[in-house]
């Protein structure tokens, strides 16, 4: 098996031999499988296992009722390995977005977790379906504000309107 990024490159790194192939978030790594399970820096999403921080592949064997799983991890560089941090301006990315257009400090969000941050006290978040993301939100200057449409909330007091990814929730978007 090898490990590859989101770019279709293919830097080989077979179980077993200590893999070293560095990655950063977002890089696809391998497809799940009874035998392949996410470990900590990775999370599962659309039937892939991908890295959730910057750092090496690792993987590991366990053992469950006589099953063989391989664990796959991503693990940080150790401090004094560190040569800069990663990613840097001129890197290229797998996606791009505005998120002042998604969601705004303060707002009230639903989200699904689709993994766990470098120290499994912080979660990763996706709003990625169209029954998720802002229920409500705070304006710029404090207010409230509730959806007016799927791409827009409006301030209950000033009537502005501000972008923001909504959740299509039924009984609250009428």
């Amino acid at each position: 098996m090898n490990a590859s990024s989101n770019s279709g490159s293919s830097n080989a790194c077979f179980i077993g031999e200590g893999c070293s192939k560095y990655v950063i978030p977002g890089d696809r790594l391998f497809p799940i499988s009874e035998q392949m399970k996410a470990g900590i820096g990775t999370y599962e999403l659309f039937g892939h296992i991908y890295a959730s921080l910057a750092g090496t592949v690792h993987m590991y064997t366990t053992v469950e009722r006589d099953k063989e799983t391989k664990i796959v991890e991503v693990r940080r560089q150790s401090e004094k390995e560190k040569r800069h941090v990663m990613p840097y301006v001129g890197c290229i990315v797998t996606a791009k977005i505005k998120l002042e257009q998604c969601v705004h400090p303060g707002d009230v969000i639903l989200a699904r977790v689709i993994g766990f941050g470098d120290n499994q006290h912080s979660y990763l978040l996706s709003t990625v379906e169209d029954e998720l993301g802002v229920v409500s939100g705070i304006g710029d200057f404090g207010e409230r504000m509730v959806p007016c449409s799927f791409s827009e909330v409006k301030s209950v007091i000033t009537s502005a309107r501000e972008p923001r990814k909504v959740a299509r929730i039924p009984d609250l978007n009428r």
